[in-house]
């Protein structure tokens, strides 16, 4: 799904319900589909990913990784109430067909413990496993 010479790190992102964009399975839907592959852009309150160049983020909603993408850039400007963006490839965000749960990452012996609150990197070492869970999940 993606080259690996693009990837420089792997983190989990989760997202909050608090979010207008992730209130219900349609707006989270309509977020990846839409909304960020036309303007690059994922707000956040609080800034995980110091340095935010070649990072492929998976996205975590509700227990489950829904979607990905490789981010390129971060933009600290307040907007919209947020601290601030992250900027994607917009070319690179994928909505996952169904979501890869936390048993199948644990299975896939990622280093993997469990999701929570906060941003969890992967090992680069483990990434033709994630990259393999990722194209089960999405069919192109």
């Amino acid at each position: 799904m993606y080259p690996k010479k693009r990837v420089r790190q792997i983190r989990i992102l989760p997202t909050s319900s608090d979010d207008f964009d992730f209130e219900d399975e349609e707006a989270m839907k309509n977020f990846f589909t839409n909304k960020l592959p036309s303007d690059g852009k994922f707000h956040f309150y609080k800034n995980n990913v110091a340095d935010p160049e070649g990072t492929l983020i998976l996205f975590q909603y509700n227990n489950s990784i829904v979607a990905s993408g490789i981010m390129e850039d971060r933009n600290d400007t307040m907007e919209k109430g947020y601290n601030g963006y992250y900027i994607f490839n917009k070319n690179s965000i994928n909505l996952l067909d169904t979501p890869i749960t936390k048993d199948e990452l644990i299975d896939a012996d990622v280093g993997f413990e469990g999701f929570g609150n906060t941003t969890k990197e992967i090992d680069m070492n483990h990434f033709t496993k994630i990259n393999n869970l990722l194209n089960e999940h999405y069919e192109d």
